[in-house]
């Protein structure tokens, strides 16, 4: 199964595992972007706080949660 969550601002993250990132999805107007990882970047590095979600690295992601305060996981 893929990744899949949503959040409550009418957007919808997704695991792309041949790309190794995590795509947002804007069910308002359709647009996609990489929400988390470096396109085609296979590794693990867990982002430190305060860094952009965009410098980490993932090996085929395969799920996705929010947590109570909208953090993803």
């Amino acid at each position: 199964a893929l990744g899949l969550a949503f959040d409550s601002q009418n957007n919808f993250y997704v695991c792309d595992l041949d790309e190794h990132v995590v795509r947002r999805v804007s069910l308002s107007n359709g647009d996609i972007s990489t929400f988390a990882g470096i396109r085609g970047v296979s590794g693990y590095n867990v982002n430190q706080e305060n860094t952009p979600s965009t410098s980490a690295t993932f090996t085929r992601p395969v799920d996705l949660v929010f947590d109570l305060q909208g953090n993803l996981y």
